[in-house]
């Protein structure tokens, strides 16, 4: 049974969850799961609907100890243990102590509920506040029982505690003392702290995972009797306080309550020297209405490999129209070849043709499942979802399928930024609903697994692997062969701009007679159309159309190309 709640000095007596495993069941209305990973040498891993933001991995700096997220979830702050400060995202600079002669190690940093301010604690009690961070009071001049280790502000930070390794909370402005463990405190000691939303409770976590819970703070399961390596770093708690995340120094995840597990470094631990910082919890970013970077109403086409001069060249084919105000240019034709040699051939022609338009071109990738095949095994072996290992069972194939999508989209974003082109805006192109009759890919007759699940998962690797690099991304497909492809299947973030297929020929660009005006594409534009002979409408994954692909007619189309329609 849980310790009554706040009944300081007890740890749970449940039976061990295993690892990544909740034990209860979250509740459906819960906000979005998102929590970050912190790693000493400056990483920082996203998970769930948390947003990256950068990270300060290639610097050479002190280690890492603390990170604080921004209150809207657009940014967060580092923070290493001689005091230096690094801001990503919306997250602004407002000071540290770097320079400042005889400081103690820094344990913490905390930012202000607007996101104003930070304070920094060191490990001998001391508080330094930046920005809009109040000042009231600290432990610097307190006979400390053991070194500060954690610290957190109140609700409207008005006040704040300070935690030591013994236990021991320390309260200041309007905090709430409810409780500590002083000498009570197990092997091993205290090592994080969080309050509950509304102040009027907290817990404190020990290193073996032991969980205590003091005023309305709820007790939700511990690791107290799990078996893993290292030790517990730090404690997340969700938005209503009915559940927490655990997080140990080598990057496992368990999660209890409400808390959702979305990712951890189980199979895939921090390089040896480096450990996990702190786990804080992570806010969904607020999704704003995107606006698609071309003008709407404009025609152009959209180019590959095909419109290349000849085979290999870098050369873009002679015959390419000089007018096109909406462009959309293939990277890669599949995940793990296939690069366009003329790729910034192409770029070049679309620049010129869009005329002084700012956006002259979107990117595109053409996505498949991985095949049973050397090349694809190796690209979907390693990645963020984990050492896949073996491929015998249902999770190792999705581990492989994610990597596969995620290490596929980063090259082709690496072979684009090799040849100079760059755009903020790229397409994943979903398309060939015939199945393959395995959970591989059989190229080139099938470009997809049979289990949607499976194709769910790479679509949302390249997508994440692409949204990491700060990038918009949507969708190339129709709603047919989507969601004969990936299902019922919404990728997580905000709803992908659509890029959508098979609508009717108009008149112009082309001269072809009896063709459609281009009246007809508003309902196309607008999600409410339908495509012939079916009830199937012409959205899918979510998404809110931006292009429309038109579908040629008898007459053949100018240069060999399909003609793209601008929401």
């Amino acid at each position: 049974m849980a310790p009554t709640t706040g009944s300081p000095g007890s740890t749970t007596t449940t039976s061990p969850a295993p690892p990544e495993v909740t034990t209860t069941t979250p509740a459906a209305t819960a906000a979005p799961t998102a929590y970050y990973l912190f790693e000493s040498d400056g990483y920082v891993l996203a998970y769930g609907a948390a947003a990256y933001h950068g990270s300060t991995a290639s610097t050479h700096l002190p280690p890492v100890v603390s990170a604080a997220v921004a209150p809207d979830g657009g940014g967060y702050w580092l923070a290493t243990v001689a005091g230096d400060v690094y801001h990503f995202g919306d997250a602004h600079y407002y000071g540290s102590p770097v320079h400042h002669a005889g400081l103690a190690p820094v344990v913490a940093i905390a930012g202000t509920p607007d996101g104003g301010g930070y304070w920094l604690v060191t490990s001998t009690g001391n508080v330094l506040n930046y920005g809009d961070a109040e000042f009231c009071g600290s432990a610097v001049h307190t006979r400390l029982d053991s070194p500060v280790v954690a610290f957190a502000p109140t609700p409207d930070g008005g006040g704040y505690w300070l935690v030591t390794a013994a236990g021991t909370v320390y309260n200041y402005g309007d905090a709430l003392h409810l409780g500590s463990m002083g000498r009570a405190a197990p092997r091993g000691g205290v090592v994080a702290f969080a309050p509950t939303s509304n102040g009027k409770g907290y817990w404190l976590v020990t290193a073996r995972g032991g969980v205590f819970n003091y005023g309305t703070a709820g007790f939700f399961g511990s690791a107290a009797h799990l078996h893993f390596p290292g030790r517990i770093v730090g404690i997340a708690a969700t938005a209503d306080s009915k559940g927490y995340w655990l997080a140990t120094s080598t990057g496992r995840v368990f999660h209890f309550g409400d808390a959702h597990y979305a990712g951890s470094l189980l199979y895939s631990p921090p390089p040896k020297g480096v450990t996990i910082a702190a786990i804080a919890p992570g806010v969904a970013p607020v999704v704003r209405p995107q606006q698609p970077p071309f003008p709407a109403g404009k025609f152009g086409y959209d180019v590959s490999s095909y419109q290349c001069a000849r085979g290999s060249s870098a050369s873009v084919q002679q015959r390419m129209p000089t007018t096109s105000y909406v462009n959309v240019i293939q990277v890669a034709g599949w995940l793990d070849s296939s690069a366009n040699p003329c790729l910034a051939a192409e770029a070049q022609w679309a620049s010129s043709a869009a005329g002084n338009l700012s956006s002259a071109y979107s990117l595109y990738l053409f996505l498949n499942s991985p095949a049973d095949a050397p090349p694809s095994l190796r690209q979907a072996a390693d990645g963020p979802a984990g050492s896949c290992g073996a491929l015998d069972s249902f999770e190792a194939l999705r581990c492989a399928a994610y990597n596969y999508g995620y290490n596929g989209a980063e090259d082709a974003l690496t072979y684009a930024d090799a040849q100079g082109v760059s755009s903020r805006l790229w397409w994943l192109d979903i398309e060939n609903a015939q199945l393959s009759q395995n959970d591989f890919s059989d190229l080139p007759l099938s470009y997809w697994s049979r289990s949607k699940a499976l194709n769910d998962a790479t679509i949302q690797g390249a997508m994440d692997a692409l949204r990491r690099a700060g990038l918009t991304v949507g969708i190339y497909s129709t709603s047919l062969q989507y969601s004969a492809i990936a299902g019922d299947f919404t990728p997580k973030g905000p709803p992908p701009p659509l890029w959508v297929a098979g609508v009717p020929w108009t008149n112009p660009p082309y001269s072809e007679k009896g063709l459609y005006s281009p009246g007809v594409l508003r309902s196309w534009c607008a999600g409410s159309a339908t495509y012939p002979g079916t009830r199937t409408a012409d959205v899918f994954a979510g998404g809110v159309p931006w292009l429309l692909q038109e579908t040629p007619g008898a007459e053949p189309s100018p240069y060999g190309l399909d003609p793209d329609y601008s929401c």
